[in-house]
């Protein structure tokens, strides 16, 4: 980001400021919110580092006790700890552009403590009411329904967030694999199943945005704004905003008479819904795969949406947890006693017994105890995935768990009539 030949050690702090955020708009995975926001912030850093000790003051003769008394500044100007942990992430950031370009010989910004806080557990909606939402995000009385199903249903079924949904192209979506390609931050991406009802809320906002359009589809982006601004402008896009999706979902929850949760966002969808994956079942690593998130912070706010989850499993896993009762099984095929027994065609004749043993006891049939521990690894294997991916997926999902319930009934009814001769 910075050119390490044109700009000599001892050049001015203001000036590696501006090249700092010339390179940081010239980085094609950057969010342009966060460029905009680091650049704020060094820049604030830098301009008070000049004020306090003049213009001679050089990148080399930062140390640690400048970047803690500028925190100190902001804690007196009523900033939050996130505030100040994202203005000591942006001078780290910075001072290590300084040391790739050779300007700096280490990144004393590292030895300076993050400021951390309590941690803040989002607000989500129960089951009931995240229900009644989406479904009545499509009866209301909007300026364009299906279009605000569409975005429910996507932030919602798919766990994203704004800014992913809004970066969403029509070429992201694959039909026939029922998957959706969703670009997060640094430009990672990740694939996420999609499920019937979102596909269903897509296609129908996707045949409304046809006609709309007409026969040419003159824009890459999926969620358009309703007065297509900015089509013929800004690499001809009309494509829906951050803010707007904030207002649009802000819009749906006081129209479907969710008092408690007035004030609501996107993200209070994408925290329902790894809440309620989690309830479900869901594994936690599964959850934040899904969420395309890996960090340990969202990993224990997870934990603490879903304390019933953590409460079971203590209960069922801890030497002096209290076991719940058991429930009884559903089978979800016949018993082997009572599936239909298999005549075979030609008649088989008993294996005849050794008197004496003069050969040794009687040994097993091979081939059968090789079927018989096939039979036990596959239904090993299908039941893993069946019960831990099948259940709560998507219908692809739901048919794999169909497919497999299928095999594992086979494998008890083959190992049951082991006896008989292949």
């Amino acid at each position: 980001m910075i050119n390490a030949d044109a700009k000599p050690i001892g050049s001015s702090i203001l000036q590696l400021t501006v090249d700092y955020g010339s390179g940081l708009e010239k980085d094609e995975n950057g969010n342009k919110h966060t460029v905009r926001a680091y650049t704020r912030e060094v820049k604030e850093f830098s301009e008070s580092l000049v004020k306090k000790c003049g213009e001679a003051y050089t990148v080399t003769d930062i140390s640690e006790s400048d970047i803690l008394n500028h925190l100190n500044d902001l804690v007196t100007r009523g900033l939050s700890v996130p505030s100040r942990a994202r203005a000591l992430s942006a001078i780290r950031t910075w001072f290590d552009c300084l040391a790739r370009a050779g300007l700096l010989q280490r990144n004393v910004a590292k030895h300076v403590p993050t400021p951390k806080g309590p941690l803040h557990v989002p607000d989500i909606l129960d089951v009931k009411s995240t229900n009644a939402m989406v479904d009545a995000a499509g009866t209301l009385d909007v300026p364009w329904p299906a279009r605000d199903r569409a975005i429910v249903e996507s932030i919602y079924d798919f766990g994203i967030s704004n800014h992913e949904l809004t970066g969403m192209d029509l070429v992201d979506i694959h039909w026939e694999e029922m998957e959706i390609v969703v670009r997060g931050r640094g430009g990672k991406q990740r694939l996420v199943p999609m499920c019937d009802a979102a596909a269903k809320a897509l296609r129908a906002y996707l045949d409304e945005r046809s006609k709309m359009l007409g026969i040419v589809d003159q824009t890459p982006a999926l969620f358009l704004n309703l007065q297509l601004r900015g089509l013929r402008k800004h690499g001809n896009e009309a494509r829906l905003t951050t803010r707007s999706v904030g207002r649009i979902v802000k819009r749906i929850a006081v129209l479907s008479k969710l008092s408690d949760f007035v004030d609501m966002h996107p993200r209070t969808l994408l925290w329902s819904f790894g809440a309620h994956m989690l309830d479900s079942g869901a594994p936690l690593k599964v959850v934040q795969g899904l969420m395309g998130t890996v960090s340990e912070s969202t990993a224990d706010k997870l934990k603490r949406l879903a304390p019933s989850r953590l409460q079971n499993v203590m209960d069922r896993t801890h030497p002096r947890g209290t076991p719940k009762p058991a429930v009884e099984k559903v089978e979800l095929l016949p018993t082997v006693a009572s599936a239909p027994k298999v005549e075979s065609a030609r008649k088989v004749e008993p294996r005849p017994k050794s008197v004496g043993h003069v050969n040794g006891p009687p040994q097993p049939n091979r081939r059968q105890h090789r079927v018989s521990l096939a039979c036990r690894g596959i239904q090993q294997m299908l039941r893993m995935t069946t019960y831990s991916v099948g259940p709560w997926v998507n219908s692809r999902g739901a048919r794999l768990g169909q497919v497999a319930k299928l095999w594992i009934g086979m494998g008890n009814y083959h190992e049951a009539n082991a006896s008989a001769s292949f």
